[in-house]
């Protein structure tokens, strides 16, 4: 009989197709037949049993099945009667039927290990302590050859269930958490077990994901513009994310950069100066220095540092031109008359001059 599958080791692989296994064990299981022949043993006639050393007193175990359980696990054990459960190491037919001393009570049905049939099995028992251990530790397959062919072997002790053995030649009652004991058992007739110890399946099939992959970075450009500007770098995908792989990261960056510059600054201009003419147009002018001087590549001073402008650009006033006087005429009449002279209006007055 099988035991019950483990469960399935780990994927080899995290993807694109791994393997997983998982094991079986054959296990003893005495086949259930309402008949008198047990597996391996053979009914026998009227006869007495001798040397009978061992007595099942668990009346539950007062079965063909249970003797031919305990017999089959010992090798000087070669019949054993049914009806007290007791198993004995000879045999005489030429008594009658069995009869179990010194208690003379007679046992009906007795059997008889068939020598030809040695075929051994191990059935499992779980936090059993081996009590006889031998010193070789084997793995579990060649354990087994070895113990099947070693009478004094009981069975296969694993103290930690990791799959290799030493053989154990005594079982004792006392148990050990996490040890696995496999007990030597003689299956005889019955039958095999049928397909496969071990089980392998594909697993993580999946494509396996494939993370962004991506070049170093350039060395940072220019300052652009020079100053409270930004410098730029940049890097390649050398291979793009697949199938949920990490995403590639940003291929460009920036970051705030700023030459030593210094912008030229004109000073304030002065006050205008005194027009050169006080009318008809003059001029005057006014100038400005470079307060802060450029550096690097900060922005020159643009246009003059002077102005002039016309003034005054009125026409001035222009007073009244005569010429002089003419001489004094004579008098007349010549008792209490009067004098002339004139002179002639040479310009006339123009733009608020004085009159003539």
């Amino acid at each position: 009989k099988w035991s019950d599958w483990t469960d399935f080791t780990k994927c080899s692989k995290s993807c694109e197709g791994g393997k997983k296994s998982r094991a079986r064990e054959q296990n003893f299981q005495l086949r259930e037949t309402p008949s008198a022949l047990v597996p391996g043993y053979t009914l026998l006639g009227p006869g007495q049993c001798q040397n009978f050393y061992q007595t099942t007193k668990d009346a539950d175990a007062a079965s063909p099945e249970a003797c031919a359980k305990t017999c089959s696990a010992d090798v000087q054990c070669s019949f054993f009667s049914l009806n007290l459960g007791v198993a004995c190491n000879k045999y005489n037919a030429s008594v009658g039927e069995c009869e179990l001393r010194p208690r003379g009570q007679s046992s009906h049905k007795s059997y008889r290990k068939e020598q030809w049939t040695q075929t051994f099995g191990y059935e499992l028992n779980r936090n059993q302590k081996c009590t006889k251990p031998r010193a070789e530790k084997l793995a579990l397959k060649e354990a087994r050859a070895v113990c099947s062919a070693d009478e004094k072997c009981g069975g296969l002790y694993d103290s930690g269930c990791l799959g290799s053995a030493v053989l154990c030649d005594g079982f004792g009652n006392d148990t050990e958490v996490g040890s696995c004991m496999h007990r030597k058992v003689e299956i005889g007739g019955g039958e095999t077990c049928t397909g496969n110890a071990q089980q392998v399946e594909d697993c993580n099939i999946q494509l396996c994901p494939i993370n962004c992959k991506m070049g170093d970075w350039s060395a940072w450009g220019e300052c652009a513009p020079s100053c409270n500007g930004t410098e730029t770098r940049s890097r390649p995908i050398l291979q793009e994310a697949r199938n949920g792989g990490t995403p590639c990261g940003e291929t460009v960056e920036q970051k705030p950069c700023s030459k030593i510059c210094v912008d030229c600054r004109w000073s304030d201009w002065s006050a205008w100066d005194t027009c050169s003419a006080s009318c008809a147009g003059g001029l005057y002018s006014r100038s400005r220095y470079i307060a802060v001087q450029a550096e690097g590549p900060g922005k020159k001073c643009e246009g003059n540092s002077s102005e002039i402008e016309a003034c005054n650009t009125e026409f001035c006033p222009s007073d009244c031109e005569t010429s002089s006087w003419s001489q004094w005429t004579d008098c007349e009449p010549y008792c209490n008359g009067t004098q002339n002279r004139s002179r002639v209006i040479q310009k006339p007055a123009a733009d608020g001059g004085a009159g003539c």
